[in-house]
C-alpha cells in the first residue's frame, strides 16, 4: 500500500493536483513511521527521494515557496548525487530570486549523471519495432 500511496502521489503531483498529492506522501509518511522495515526495501532511498521531490513540486504548484524550498534542502541533502533534486532546488532558488543558489545548483546538476528513477529510458532499436 506505501508504494501505491507513494505512486498514485507522484501522478497527483504531476497533473498538478497539490493537495492530492500532499495527502497521499502524508499517508506514506505515516505508514513508514509504522513499518520501519520499510526502510530495509532495496529501492528505498530512490523511493524516499521520489517523495520528497513530489512534495517540491506540490509546493511549488501551491505557491508555498518556503516548504519546497526546504524539501528541495532536504532532498539535496538526502541525495547530494541527485542531478534532479539540484534541478529542482534550482527551480525553487529562481522563484525566490536566489539567482546564484540557482545558476550553482544547475552547473552541479549539469556535470551530475541522471538519476536512474527519473530518467527516460532510451528509446528501443530493432527490427522487430520496425515491422509493421
Amino acid at each position: 500500500m506505501i508504494i501505491q500511496f507513494l505512486d498514485r502521489g507522484l501522478i497527483y503531483a504531476r497533473l498538478g493536483m497539490p493537495d492530492r498529492a500532499l495527502a497521499d506522501f502524508a499517508e506514506v509518511e505515516s505508514r513508514v513511521k509504522n513499518r520501519p522495515e520499510w526502510f530495509a526495501v532495496p529501492d528505498f532511498k530512490s523511493r524516499w527521494l521520489a517523495l520528497v521531490l513530489g512534495r517540491v513540486r506540490a509546493y511549488l504548484k501551491k505557491g508555498d515557496l518556503d516548504r519546497a524550498l526546504a524539501d528541495s534542502e532536504e532532498a539535496v541533502r538526502f541525495a547530494p548525487h541527485s542531478a534532479e533534486a539540484r534541478l529542482l532546488r534550482a527551480d525553487v532558488a529562481a522563484k525566490r530570486g536566489q539567482d546564484e543558489l540557482a545558476a550553482a545548483d544547475r552547473r552541479e546538476a549539469a556535470r551530475l549523471a541522471p538519476d536512474p528513477m527519473f530518467a527516460l529510458p532510451a528509446p528501443r532499436t530493432g527490427s522487430n519495432l520496425n515491422r509493421h
